[in-house]
């Protein structure tokens, strides 16, 4: 990431004093321009947010040609550069919210006890194409993502982990989409509490997101796509909620 300098060029300001520090004997004034990356200034503001920075592992998808032979006719038919626009599409069209690192609970119904409120989906950092296409040479754009961990077993999950991805499906509805590929593979988990440093997460604490947005749609005026699916994802993670 590019920074600039952190006095202004113009007004020559560090930003505001935010503490003192003792040294060599006698206190000091320590600045946000000693601290943090600018701007502090409205001469600085070139109105681009830079929030706060953390450390993240990124994960770039890529489309596999039509011609490429995988074995599995189903997929050979398909549109992989198609899914990876539709899914920048929908990355680019979701609510803040999706991806945004919330602590705490919340009641998702129809689940009558909390779940835990984190991000729905991976941070997304841009759908790359290149900028020419040589004949005959396959290129694929990239899809830059947050790596968030590995696929869950949902056998291998407690009920209320079952709970908490499910809640997930739940929010994506409530947000207007819908997944239409809900398989085990696309969801993910991952060591947490998320906001900790890397070095001092737990699988005591998993964290689950939802990948894969390559068939997903906005949710039908009647609602009725968003139905079947909550059902048949119940069913998958043997909640049975929904037939109680």
């Amino acid at each position: 990431m590019l920074v600039k300098s952190k006095n202004c060029t113009v007004c020559s300001c560090v930003g505001e004093p935010v503490r003192q520090l003792w040294v060599d004997g006698c206190w000091h004034d320590t600045y946000k321009g000693d601290e943090q990356h600018p701007p502090y200034c409205e001469h600085l503001d070139d109105g681009i947010p830079r929030p706060p920075t953390a450390k993240v592992s990124v994960t770039a998808k890529l489309a596999m040609p039509r011609f490429y032979d995988t074995g599995d006719d189903d997929i050979d038919d398909e549109d992989h550069v198609q899914h990876l626009a539709n899914e920048a599409w929908c990355y680019m069209n979701f609510p803040a919210h999706f991806s945004e690192h919330w602590t705490g609970y919340n009641l998702v119904p129809p689940i009558k006890d909390p779940v835990p409120v984190g991000a729905v989906v991976p941070q997304f950092y841009g759908y790359y194409r290149p900028e020419k296409e040589e004949k005959g040479k396959f290129m694929s754009p990239i899809l830059l993502l947050e790596h968030c961990g590995l696929q869950a077993n949902m056998e291998d999950l407690t009920l209320e982990e079952r709970r908490e991805c499910w809640s997930l499906l739940e929010r994506l509805h409530l947000g207007g989409f819908v997944h239409n590929s809900v398989y085990e593979r696309n969801i993910l988990i991952q060591n947490g509490p998320i906001h900790y440093s890397p070095f001092k997460r737990s699988d005591l604490h998993p964290r689950f997101r939802l990948i894969d947005f390559g068939r997903c749609e906005e949710v039908d005026e009647s609602g009725r796509n968003a139905f079947l699916e909550r059902r048949g994802a119940d069913r998958k993670l043997n909640l049975d909620m929904m037939f109680a």
